[in-house]
């Protein structure tokens, strides 16, 4: 399936994302979940979650996708080394078989057999994610869910990225300017004037911004977007989507950023509809209990001392004559 293109010596596989027979329905924007996202922190002007230094031996590797139509897998590797740079945690370093394991089963591929490399849809490898996970260092990462987010709006996207490190695949199909275009580190994506072919389908990771245009990892070379570019290649018209996929850890950690940005129970429960199991989010610590105030206490008056006369005279004055 697909095609394997030579850019500056460099084999490049394309043609091993399938166009998903049904979009996926869960999206971040829709009224359902009451995104609001002048609750969400400020993002800063730039990341650079695909600069860790732990990360670039996976992100570098192509992981296959040279020579096979599994770029759909080669993203969920990329991703899954920058989310775990991203917290600290040991990089797993994932191997070819590992890559290919994790594509036979998404899309039935037998290693060795050319007519079984049909490639993937990638609402099928992201909902494995949920269901099986993918190899790990301990045990296989489970992804919570995903969800498509939109891919004109660039305030949601950016603070997307700078919550959700790793969290951010792009499927399309790749006009062949932006195939030729990637001859080495540095290439830039902009707004084709070729078209989108569908037979060119792909994916891969959208990593970080900076100060003026996103930057994207696909066939171990980072690279850049720009955001017209993200936003055509995205849209149903030309047969993309843009996704958020998020783990447990990150998706209660976000939900602690901006509390009010979005209706994380409902969220979470559409997740868990999908196979996912995410525990709920923390409830946030009670309030201190006020300290009770003294009651005043009511002061008796003073008694009033009369001697024997003044009572008599006191009497004389009011009895009734």
């Amino acid at each position: 399936m697909g095609r394997i293109h030579v850019v500056n010596n460099r084999k490049l596989h394309v043609g091993g994302r399938l166009i998903p027979q049904f979009a996926h329905g869960l999206h971040l924007h829709s009224p359902r979940y009451r995104l609001n996202l002048a609750k969400w922190p400020t993002p800063p002007a730039s990341t650079s979650w695909g600069d860790a230094p732990a990360a670039q031996s996976v992100l570098t590797n192509i992981l296959g996708n040279d020579q096979l139509g599994d770029c759909t897998e080669a993203d969920q590797y990329h991703r899954q080394a920058i989310r775990q740079a991203a917290g600290g945690n040991s990089v797993y370093p994932v191997t070819l078989q590992d890559v290919i394991a994790t594509y036979s089963r998404d899309g039935g591929y037998v290693q060795g057999d050319p007519s079984t490399d049909q490639g993937c849809d990638e609402t099928v490898v992201l909902q494995n994610a949920i269901t099986s996970g993918i190899v790990s260092g301990s045990g296989p990462a489970m992804s919570a869910g995903y969800v498509a987010i939109d891919g004109t709006n660039v305030d949601l996207i950016t603070k997307v990225i700078s919550v959700f490190p790793g969290g951010t695949p792009i499927c399309g199909c790749l006009p062949q300017s932006w195939i030729d275009a990637v001859t080495g580190p540095g290439y830039e994506w902009a707004v084709p004037a070729d078209p989108f072919v569908p037979a060119n389908g792909h994916c891969w990771t959208l990593s970080d911004y900076d100060t003026s245009r996103p930057r994207i990892w696909t066939w171990g070379i980072p690279g850049y977007m720009t955001w017209d570019a993200i936003a055509a290649v995205a849209s149903v018209a030309n047969g993309g989507a843009l996704y958020l996929e998020v783990n447990s850890e990150i998706l209660n950690a976000a939900s602690q950023l901006a509390p009010d940005g979005l209706d994380w129970s409902t969220l979470i429960d559409d997740f868990d509809s999908l196979g996912g199991t995410v525990a709920p989010p923390p409830a946030p610590a009670p309030a201190p209990a006020p300290v009770p105030q003294p009651v005043p206490q009511p002061v008796p008056p003073q008694a009033i001392q009369l001697s024997l006369d003044q009572v008599q005279a006191l009497l004389a004055k009011t009895w009734p004559s």
